[in-house]
């Protein structure tokens, strides 16, 4: 069945616009996914994260069929939210979470975001479906939602744990303004980094294309030199064909926000760049700098060579997405965290998932407060103040 109806519970918490209207609707076909272009856009911010629009989330769900085992796609009564969400196995989650950084409800407001969100409990809840929210963003409008656990009648308390941090830091209105709010070592480290390089390699310079000029052949060409070079611990997702297919799909969509970019000069690459600019913020997404430069720190060198442009463009706010990386604190000033959170209907086989999943999280945190004691390992927050 592409698109269900179903009768929705009309509460006090509920706006007056809600009650409008009186089914929701569950998309279960690409077919019915594009059918939503245009409301997606008139509900989504320009402020948005890349991972919201509806490009991304058409493209996650055309080349990502074999990681659910249905489309769940629920829009709200009076269609002023909308949730992109598939199900597997027991579980409602959102399109993309292993591959993005957060997701969240597309809506006009906060209030209306609640609205839906009460809906798709009470959709859940009756199919005797539990949410698992892999990655939601602090600063989003869902994730202070989910937090009114009190209001969630028939759910037992959310479980959660915290993925990671989100540094980021303010754009100022030149480079050299925004480089001056540094502390001063790496203030003058960035800066004799960068002539050391530009004096090494003369003709060195940044690269920027976007939507609709990048070129497939640059994107094939950048993948390539980012396996190359990956030096992360785990496994690079440009080594997964579905996401490399995904990212030919949107890069030349403006509302994506994609850029590619190139540091160098005609004889070497030093470094190169996947990252996003929506509304007034700019996101770095996947970088890959040549490890046989590594002593000259090109991605930190990028990264000074492209504050000009960003202040150009408008662009206010430097988000590293989700990362606890050392490099990132050299320049951030504030934060916001991505977190996982699980909620479980209250039926037998919600309370023996919940009661599992706390217990396994709980020793989890024993665990972790032990090899803090002995030494073995960082406390919270203790590595962004090298």
């Amino acid at each position: 069945m592409p698109v269900e109806r179903t009768k929705s519970k009309v509460t006090a918490r509920m706006p007056a616009a809600a009650a409008s209207q009186s089914s929701s609707m569950v998309i279960r076909s690409l077919e019915g996914i594009e059918s939503l272009r245009t409301l997606w856009g008139n509900l989504l911010s320009g402020e948005a994260a890349p991972f919201q629009t509806f490009g991304w989330n058409l493209a996650w769900y055309r080349h990502y069929g074999d990681a659910y085992d249905e489309i769940c796609l629920f829009v709200s009564s009076n269609q002023r939210a909308v949730f992109p969400m598939f199900r597997r196995g027991n579980f409602l989650r959102f399109a993309g979470d292993q591959i993005c950084d957060y997701q969240d409800v597309i809506a006009t407001d906060p209030a209306h975001a609640r609205a839906g969100f009460e809906e798709l409990l009470d959709w859940s809840r009756s199919r005797g479906l539990s949410l698992q929210l892999s990655r939601l963003s602090t600063a989003g409008l869902l994730y202070p939602i989910v937090q009114d656990q009190i209001a969630w009648t028939g759910w037992y308390e959310p479980v959660e744990k915290t993925l990671g941090p989100c540094p980021t830091f303010t754009v100022r209105q030149s480079a050299e303004e925004t480089l001056n709010h540094l502390p001063r070592k790496y203030r003058a480290e960035i800066r004799r980094q960068g002539r050391r390089l530009e004096s090494d390699f003369p003709g060195v310079k940044l690269e920027v294309t976007r939507a609709p000029d990048n070129q497939i052949e640059q994107l094939d060409r950048m993948v390539e030199f980012h396996r190359s070079q990956f030096a992360r611990v785990g496994v690079n997702p440009l080594e997964d064909g579905r996401f490399v297919k995904l990212l030919s799909e949107i890069c030349n969509d403006p509302d994506v926000g994609f850029r590619l970019a190139r540091m160098g000069n005609e004889e070497t690459t030093m470094a190169e760049d996947f990252t996003f600019v929506r509304g007034r913020r700019f996101y770095g997404f996947l970088m890959a700098f040549n490890r046989e430069y590594a002593r000259y720190s090109p991605g930190t060198v990028m990264l000074r060579n492209r504050l000009e442009r960003l202040v150009k463009a408008g662009v206010e706010t430097f988000d590293f997405l989700c990362g606890p990386e050392e490099y990132k604190y050299r320049f951030a000033t504030d934060e916001y965290f991505v977190r996982s959170v699980h909620l479980f209907p209250k039926t037998a086989n919600g309370w023996m998932n919940w009661a599992r999943l706390k217990g396994d999280y709980s020793l989890r945190n024993v665990a972790k407060w032990a090899l803090v004691k002995l030494g073995l390992r960082e406390a919270p927050g203790q590595r962004r103040q090298h």
